[in-house]
């Protein structure tokens, strides 16, 4: 059950509470979890929420007009979790096709071509 808070800020970190508890409170990575496109064990679904919730800290950057960025070791760390696992979730229709990002792309730029996303990148 959602608990709405008096302001929406307040229910943003009330959500966030719940979510962290019932993250802390898992035991089995291996579990299956049932999603919506697949089936998953619980690792992957935390990658899966990861990577999901990356993408709009760029795009919330863009579209109130600042330079998008993030600290260097979630970039790094974002970039280790999506780049091996992103043809397996092409596969089962989480990314678009990829689009080439150049060698010399910022790490922060490059999760997004890889998970189907073309200059400029959506706001």
């Amino acid at each position: 059950m959602i608990c709405w808070a008096t302001t929406p800020v307040g229910t943003f970190h009330a959500l966030v509470d719940k979510a962290c508890a019932a993250e802390s409170a898992v035991t089995d990575l291996g579990q299956t979890i049932h999603c919506s496109v697949c089936n998953c064990t619980t690792q992957e679904y935390c990658w899966q929420i990861t990577m999901f919730r990356g993408r709009p800290a760029h795009d919330i950057a863009v579209a109130i007009g600042i330079a998008p960025s993030l600290p260097e070791p979630l970039i790094e760390g974002r970039w280790e979790e999506i780049s091996p696992r992103a043809q397996q979730w092409r596969l089962i229709g989480i990314f678009p096709p990829a689009i080439a990002e150049t060698e010399d792309a910022p790490l922060l730029e490059r999760p997004l071509g890889l998970t189907g996303r073309a200059k400029p990148y959506p706001a």
